[in-house]
């Protein structure tokens, strides 16, 4: 699921950076999503 280039640090620093991987891309998939509805209601 995650890229290995990710697991060069360990313990909380590795949280840290997967977290912040992982929003960025459930926000990414969110802006995409409003996007797509804003253009079917026009």
């Amino acid at each position: 699921m995650l890229p290995l280039s990710l697991h060069n640090t360990m313990g909380q620093q590795l949280n840290k950076i997967i977290k912040r991987k992982r929003r960025a891309a459930y926000m990414k998939r969110r802006r995409a999503r409003d996007k797509a509805a804003l253009s079917k209601k026009k």
